[in-house]
């Protein structure tokens, strides 16, 4: 991958991830009671977040399937579990040991934590609640000879894309938001894009004009709104939001190389719900909870949880490298 689209991909992530803590962090019952107008301020900030997670799975599936070395079932599942299910448990466990070490010191008794309990946590239902998106990854990657044949062909994905599409916007279907299908059609779409569109994707910049990247901010903006008219629209805005997200993304580009802390987006959205509580805190200790602190927050907070994440994240990069590694799948050394 050339240096430019590599830069613009670590800063886009590193946005990605921010969006996605704001999701977890700035909510309205830590302002309350609140006048109508942060409420819907802080609505509108989420549409716009929410396009971060399909743009991670796009951006998953592109990198997948851009590669040209021949790759066997086994090595593809020997390097994902290196990079997501040694870390997907690692996290889950950490996250069960922070949680019932605080139900102690909060109400001076220790969970009562069945085994059962415990194995579910690290595995099908994960303890760290936000690991549902590595799950269903980990889904795709399974199946991966089934979408590296219908990429190929082209029209088995697009029938399947769209069959998902339209399924998931059939209220009555009631297609879980964690399931593979619901995340399908973009999965394929970025899968799409890294097989048959990588000299396109990796073009910079995409457009020799400033008119495209002003029409996809207001699409992505307008669309964002949309979410009032219904769950379908709203849905099918996810679609293309990667495509909007990665055109905008361009002038990262011509970034300066991203430091250890831009490229840690993976330890960012694993690490974030464990120190969430404690930023959320210090921001309501700090600035209150007016209106304009309420206003504020959609951005401050999750600025403020990634720092707080972060610092504890380069002492441990610094005192146990290899604990850091084992818990972001080395991607540092990719």
């Amino acid at each position: 991958m050339p240096p430019s689209v590599s830069r613009k991909l670590s800063y886009l992530q590193f946005v990605c991830a921010l969006m996605i803590i704001g999701l977890h962090t700035a909510f309205a019952r830590y302002f309350e009671p609140n006048a109508p107008w942060t409420v819907d301020l802080n609505t509108a900030v989420r549409n716009v977040y929410d396009a971060a997670i399909s743009t991670f799975f796009f951006l998953s599936a592109m990198l997948f399937f851009r590669s040209d070395r021949p790759r066997t079932y086994a090595g593809v599942l020997k390097d994902k579990a290196r990079t997501l299910l040694i870390p997907y448990v690692l996290w889950n466990a950490l996250y069960l040991a922070h949680s019932t070490l605080r139900h102690y010191l909060v109400h001076g008794v220790w969970p009562v934590l069945r085994l059962e309990d415990v194995l579910l946590g690290l595995t099908f239902q994960p303890a760290n609640s936000i690991f549902w998106f590595v799950k269903t990854l980990m889904g795709f990657v399974l199946l991966f000879p089934v979408w590296d044949w219908c990429v190929r062909r082209r029209w088995p994905a697009l029938v399947l894309g769209v069959g998902a599409a339209a399924a998931v916007c059939v209220a009555s279907l009631e297609i879980a938001y964690e399931s593979m299908i619901y995340w399908l059609p973009v999965y394929l779409m970025g899968a799409y894009a890294g097989r048959h569109r990588r000299a396109l994707m990796e073009r910079v910049p995409l457009f020799s004009r400033r008119l495209p990247y002003a029409l996809c901010a207001a699409v992505w903006a307008g669309w964002a709104l949309l979410r009032p008219l219904g769950h379908a629209i709203h849905y099918l805005y996810w679609l293309p939001a990667p495509l909007l997200l990665w055109t905008l993304a361009d002038g990262f580009a011509s970034w300066p190389a991203p430091p250890w802390w831009i490229r840690a987006s993976f330890y960012l959205y694993g690490s974030h719900l464990v120190v969430e509580h404690y930023a959320v805190e210090l921001y309501l200790r700090t600035m209150g909870t007016s209106d304009i602190s309420f206003a504020l927050g959609n951005v401050l907070l999750p600025c403020l949880c990634a720092a707080v994440a972060l610092v504890c994240g380069a002492v441990v990069r610094r005192l146990l490298p290899g604990v850091y590694a084992l818990f972001t799948g080395a991607r540092e050394k990719q």
